[in-house]
């Protein structure tokens, strides 16, 4: 019972911890892409677009 365990660990003075999310691991696999703009002195607003294909057939 959830209330028995939380009841027992407050009488030992522990406290349990929960996992994060793991949002910042990065997968093996996954290739690392250059960051093409790094150093770049873009003088205004609208001068860089980007846009990405995906094809599901």
């Amino acid at each position: 019972n959830r209330k028995r365990v939380q009841r027992l660990l407050r009488t030992m003075g522990i406290q349990g911890t929960v996992p994060g999310p793991h949002t910042s691991r990065p997968h093996p696999t996954h290739k690392v892409y250059p960051y093409l703009l790094q150093g770049l002195e873009l003088p205004g607003a609208n001068l860089v677009w980007s846009t990405d294909i995906t094809y599901l057939p």
